[in-house]
Order: structure tokens, then sequence, then C-alpha cells
């Protein structure tokens, strides 16, 4: 539901999706609307059960989006290849 509602989003700026099991899954739902979105600037995904493969996706979710400024995935299980790809 959430990754629909990005979507179509038009005001929201920031979002914290922090200390929720997002897991790589999610992330690769919240991608696919990140690829759609062009508001939001800031995405807090610490704790979220986010590994190499989810940040993978949401990596080249945001080379689509350009309006995203930060997004922080403090205390996720992302390894080197994981961190290379950001």
């Amino acid at each position: 539901k959430l990754a629909g509602a990005l979507k179509v989003n038009h005001t929201l700026q920031t979002i914290e999706l922090g200390w929720n099991s997002i897991g790589n899954k999610g992330a690769g739902k919240l991608a696919e609307a990140l690829k759609i979105n062009q508001t939001l600037q800031n995405i807090y995904f610490e704790w979220s059960s986010i590994s190499n493969e989810g940040v993978g996706k949401l990596t080249k979710a945001l080379k689509v989006d350009v309006t995203v400024r930060t997004a922080y995935f403090h205390q996720n299980s992302i390894g080197s290849e994981g961190a290379r790809t950001l």
C-alpha cells in the first residue's frame, strides 16, 4: 500500500521508514515507486532488514529518481558489495 501511495504522492518530501521489517521484497516495491515519484527528497531506511539485494534495487531506482537527495541505510545488513552500489 505504501509503494502505491508513493507513486501518486505530490507533497511528501521526507519519509521515515526505519524500524520496519521492509526487507528486500519491500525494498523492491519501494524502488518501483521511487522511479515514478518526483517529490521525495529524504528517505530513512535505518534498521529495515535490507541487504545487498534490496539496496541494489533501491540504488537503480535512485538513478532514475533525481529528486531524492539523501537516503539513510544505517544498521542494515549491507556488505561491501551493497555499499559499492551506493
